[in-house]
């Protein structure tokens, strides 16, 4: 958005009656006629600087801006000394994309005649365009002095600060633009932008949800959309707005790489690898995406090419944000961790978005930890954990604990009135569904890792489907109540349909993977403890897996991991106490009432005695023995969780009593344990 242009007139020193017609022309939408009338008049007096600007605006409104150009480059020949007519040139120079060209005629225009409004601001937009901040600001700060209320410099104002990640500063002048501008989606998308960047997510999806409905084509909008729902963890949703974002604007390429960092962390690798090459192929200087291919490699285990990919841009000192949050887990795999800690160190005391500065720290307690640094390394995941923001309430926990305890009782399960009694209806021969359950970083992955070893079984990872159908019990049953009461309320036939729809899912997702004739398929997401009494009636041939591990390292191992916005508990030690007592009150209670078999899994055990561990795990899910199970850690197969690196290792005893190196740090988690 531009400030109000000045109209033609403003431009005439005498307003010839041919020339009002054609401003007049114009000012009606009809800018062809205003052409034909100034270029009839300009046949009688050719070198009229006035006429010949008129006609190169006039061109330009209609659709020629480079033919425009011409013109207005011959008005400032004949009145060289013109201010304005160097703006208007400036501006067209911008519009053909000569952004350089551009910045000299603002600044010429700005040194003819110094109190042109119009040109600071077209100049400090030219500025914002090449990514001139600092320049841009100090243009904005004079243009503030003379127009204070003036809302298309507030905006350009907001938008500057926020390159410069004030991100605070920046909120005061885009409300103000917003609030001034309630149509303007540019308004309200920044606007958005800087309160996703100071970690205010509801307000940001307030201020783009507003954008989205008054810009829904513009692929800018869409982005900031995907930005969001990426931070939020809402990997579907960024997914789609990433691709309206390149259906409008398909040959931007910060819209393909973000398409490729949402493939990468939801582990479609192999796509998001397509992306980045594709994108190196193009320009191989191109950091963004030389950082995503990256870390598709340290994701597939290939920290040794990843490195390689990095090293020559690390020797000519980039460290942006994106590449070091790229870089520094990388870093730590090849022997680099004390290089990655200075750079991240340098990178913190530089303005950053919240959640940039939230992510730096927990990869600097990381790469702290593997120095022997505990405190620091304590120190760098707290102030992550701050710095998100995220809330968790306790009594809410404990009050659901309540209900599902009070929902899923003995009699619930004696009675048989509200479970499925009747077998599944499917095919004999379908996969046997075994849940592995427990608090998250509490050793699933390497349960599911040592059973998907086996030719037998197919490991389907962290699956959403039971959380979802738990959550639609509400709208199906008699009584429309939420979860866990609703489930006492569901007919007989759904609970069928829902077990049946989760094993039709379930043999998909086999059959795609080659492995349609597996007899077991495993799902290991860990918060089903929260629903098997659900489980327990749609799917009663299930079995579970519960994976227990030492309490101090399971919360401070989800402490340090960065789990995205879904997960608010693991930023608070106490809220992981609070939370790991309510874990166990309702394991104890699923073990006194329901109905499907339970194996408690406890980690040191496996670690220690592997072999043993690992023949109960075969035995429990009715499968003979199979050497492979030991071997779990050669699979090729993809781990999608954030003990991806763990599992392609053979098994490891460090992590066992970690908790001992942060004992004087842990009070809150230690008082919420103890209660």
């Amino acid at each position: 958005m531009q400030l109000p242009r000045r109209t033609p007139e403003d431009f005439m020193h005498a307003t010839p009656q041919t020339l009002q017609k054609a401003i007049q022309k114009h000012q009606n939408g009809d800018h062809r006629a205003a052409c034909t009338l100034v270029k009839k008049w300009l046949r009688k007096n050719p070198r009229n600087p006035d006429a010949l600007h008129l006609l190169g605006m006039f061109t330009w409104k209609s659709g020629s801006p480079r033919q425009g150009l011409k013109w207005v480059e011959q008005a400032c020949e004949v009145r060289p000394k013109l201010g304005p007519f160097h703006s208007t040139r400036g501006v067209l120079l911008a519009e053909l994309g000569r952004t350089t060209e551009s910045i000299d005629a603002f600044q010429t225009a700005i040194s003819l005649a110094p109190d042109h409004l119009e040109a600071h601001h077209n100049l400090a937009t030219a500025y914002l365009r090449t990514g001139a901040y600092e320049s841009a600001l100090s243009i904005l700060q004079i243009c503030l002095t003379r127009a204070p209320n003036n809302p298309s410099i507030q905006l350009k104002t907001g938008q500057a600060l926020l390159g410069l990640n004030l991100h605070e500063d920046a909120n005061e002048h885009l409300q103000k633009a917003a609030a001034a501008l309630p149509r303007h989606a540019p308004a309200w998308m920044s606007l958005g932008i800087a309160l996703m960047k100071a970690g205010n997510t509801k307000g940001s999806q307030a201020a783009l949800t507003r954008a989205r409905e008054l810009a829904p084509k513009d692929p800018s909008v869409h982005a900031a959309w995907s930005d969001l729902n990426f931070l939020k963890g809402n990997l579907e949703e960024a997914e789609v707005a990433a691709g309206k974002a390149m259906k409008f604007a398909p040959t931007n390429r910060n819209h393909k790489s973000r398409l490729g960092r949402i493939l990468s962390t939801a582990w479609r690798l192999e796509e998001a690898q397509e992306i980045f090459s594709s994108l190196i192929q193009q320009n191989p200087h191109d950091l963004v995406a030389i950082s995503g291919l990256a870390m598709v490699l340290h994701r597939k285990g290939d920290n040794a090419g990843a490195w390689k990919l990095l090293s020559p841009h690390i020797e000519e000192g980039q460290t942006s944000t994106k590449f070091l949050i790229a870089a520094g887990p990388i870093a730590r795999r090849v022997g680099e961790s004390t290089q990655a800690i200075a750079w991240i160190k340098t990178a913190l005391d530089k303005p950053l978005a919240q959640y940039e500065r939230a992510l730096l720290n927990h990869i600097l307690g990381t790469l702290l930890e593997s120095t022997e640094d505990y405190d620091g390394a304590f120190l760098a995941h707290d102030t992550s954990n701050q710095l998100r923001e995220l809330r968790y309430d306790a009594n809410d926990a404990i009050k659901g604990t309540q209900k599902t305890i009070e929902t899923f009782s003995a009699r619930f399960f004696e009675t048989g009135k509200h479970h499925s009694t009747q077998p599944i209806r499917n095919d004999a021969a379908s996969p046997k569904p075994v849940f592995i359950v427990g608090m998250p970083r509490s050793g699933t992955s390497m349960v599911e890792q040592i059973i998907a070893s086996h030719p037998a079984v197919f490991g389907a990872g962290e699956r959403k489907e039971i959380g979802s159908s738990v959550h639609g019990l509400a709208k199906i049953s008699n009584v429309k109540v939420p979860y866990p009461m609703a489930a006492a309320h569901v007919s007989h036939d759904d609970l069928i349909e829902i077990g049946e729809r989760y094993q039709r899912k379930m043999a998909h997702l086999a059959q795609k993977a080659g492995h349609a004739s597996c007899e077991i398929i495993t799902d290991k997401m860990p918060h089903n403890f929260l629903f098997l009494g659900f489980i327990a009636q749609v799917l009663p041939e299930a079995r579970i897996i519960h994976c227990r591990r030492d309490p101090l390292d399971t919360c401070l191992s989800c402490y340090f991991q960065y789990f995205n916005a879904r997960n608010p508990v693991s930023t608070s030690l106490s809220s992981l106490g609070t939370f790991y007592q309510e874990y166990e009150r309702l394991m104890a209670h699923w073990h006194e009432v329901l109905p499907i078999p339970i194996l408690d899994i406890q980690y040191e055990t496996c670690v220690h005695e592997l072999e043993a561990t690992a023949r109960e795990l075969i035995s429990f899910i009715g499968l003979d023995w199979d050497p492979a199970c030991l071997a779990f850690h050669h699979s090729n197969r993809m781990v999608a969780t954030a003990s991806y690196e763990q599992v392609r290792k053979p098994v490891y005893t460090t992590s066992i009593g970690k908790a001992q190196h942060y004992l004087h740090h842990l009070s809150p988690l230690l008082e919420a344990l103890s209660r």
